[in-house]
């Protein structure tokens, strides 16, 4: 079983099991030498950190308004997952677009910044619940439906 964003012909069930806005971040330290886009075209001027092999979906829905594309970013890291991405933006090494839920603590302890709000709270990413048609697997996704709806309160 696996929580993915995409909803794809191995998710069972096509309702979302989550959703919650995106957020762009970096760090104070990174913004000290780079001050925070105030447009989106200016995120060709910084290190983007991007999830490796991956379509980036969230970052071309952002941009998908603007005269630009992610292929465009000049500075790119790729990392592997979603907390690489979120530990390397907390470190300086560029600016990210994570989901909120995955930066809350970093951006409330002020790791982490937020910048472009405006644009950000208009996307929204769904998470959903992929998985084997196991019938021991029903009373887990259950289970996890019921943790997402309290936190989501």
């Amino acid at each position: 079983m696996a929580i993915r964003t995409n909803a794809n012909r191995h998710v069972a069930e096509s309702d979302p099991v989550y959703s919650c806005e995106l957020c762009l971040v970096a760090s104070p330290r990174y913004l000290a030498h780079r001050p925070a886009p105030k447009y989106v075209t200016e995120l060709v001027d910084h290190v983007v950190l991007l999830r490796e092999g991956n379509k980036h979906r969230n970052w071309s829905k952002l941009l998908e308004d603007e005269a630009i594309g992610v292929d465009q970013f000049g500075l790119v890291m790729s990392l592997g997952s979603t907390i690489a991405i979120r530990e390397a933006a907390r470190e300086g090494l560029g600016v990210a677009l994570l989901p909120a839920f995955v930066v809350q603590e970093y951006l409330e302890s002020g790791l982490l910044l937020s910048f472009l709000p405006l644009l950000t709270k208009k996307q929204k990413v769904n998470f959903y619940l992929a998985r084997l048609e196991l019938p021991q697997l029903r009373s887990y996704a259950d289970l996890l439906r019921q943790a997402f709806s309290k936190a989501a309160v």
